[in-house]
């Protein structure tokens, strides 16, 4: 339907009724816009074509939303329990440099309207079991708030952790 062809003006030579029809094209208009409005901010988006806009290109309230879910994940991966020390070494041996004293993971984010990571793909994990470990660690839980209104998603974030020999504990 060709929302722009829908006219909200009373044909030529007819009554003051069929308001009715007139309210229901607008919500078609409404229904379409909205529509393609919140296509971009929904797990859905992945199968778009969305635009990487860099983020000194965004709203400020997009990048704290950003800032949130890094942090987010970071205290999902804190080396507190034996399971996430054990996916920190495996993710040293698979993505690791060895002049460096941390892990670098790069991954895209969708976040769901109930604040609950969606997916999580990354872009630098080539060991599948690693990858699956990693993703199940990152989306347990909830960041406790949605994405602003609008958010091009995926988020694209950069995850710097620390190497086993830097862990602290035993």
């Amino acid at each position: 339907m060709n929302v722009n062809a829908v006219n909200l003006d009373r044909p030529s030579g007819t009554s003051r009724g069929g308001g009715t029809a007139r309210v229901f094209a607008a919500l078609l208009v409404i229904a379409a816009e909205a529509s393609v409005i919140g296509q971009w901010s929904t797990p859905d988006a992945r199968a778009q074509n969305v635009p990487y806009r860099a983020a000194d290109e965004v709203p400020g309230t997009w990048r704290e939303f950003a800032m949130l879910v890094k942090a987010h994940f970071q205290k999902q991966l804190a080396p507190e329990s034996g399971s996430i020390r054990h996916l920190l070494k495996l993710l040293e041996r698979d993505v690791g440099k060895a002049n460096t004293e941390q892990v670098v993971i790069v991954l895209k984010a969708w976040i769901g309207s109930d604040g609950k990571v969606e997916l999580v793909q990354f872009d630098n994990i080539t060991d599948p079991d690693v990858a699956v470990e990693l993703r199940d660690a990152l989306t347990s839980g909830s960041l406790g708030s949605a994405p602003p209104f609008g958010m091009l998603q995926p988020l694209h974030i950069k995850l710097s952790l620390p190497k086993s020999q830097h862990l602290p504990g035993p």
